[in-house]
């Protein structure tokens, strides 16, 4: 049986606090990629889950990213045969028409029964 959902938070290049809810024996690391003021891509990890995985993932897995006060953005995966290694997701923040994209990457590599 999976465990319970965990919350985390990390600060991205902007100094805006994102809020992470994630299942702890699926999610390894979140980062978020941005543009800086020079005008270059910067590449940040918002959260390490140093959990090590203690059960197999769950079927279904929930990850909560929540960027300062904007609504949350919730991603839902269902993955049975534990393949998925990790997941970009690219998005408009509230604050403004500049795209953010987060990289999800999974625990383990994505297989089961590490």
């Amino acid at each position: 049986m999976a465990r319970h959902i965990r919350t985390g938070a990390g600060t991205d290049q902007r100094g805006v606090r994102h809020l992470v809810g994630y299942h702890p024996d699926w999610l390894r690391k979140i980062k978020i990629a941005r543009r800086v003021a020079s005008g270059r891509r910067s590449l940040r990890t918002l959260l390490v889950n140093r959990e090590s995985p203690k059960t197999p993932p769950p079927e279904r897995v929930r990850t909560l990213i929540q960027a300062g006060d904007a609504p949350p953005i919730e991603l839902w995966l269902k993955d049975p045969a534990a393949t998925v290694r990790s997941i970009r997701l690219t998005c408009r923040l509230p604050d403004g028409d500049e795209e953010v994209e987060y990289v999800v990457e999974c625990a383990g590599g994505g297989a089961k029964g590490r």
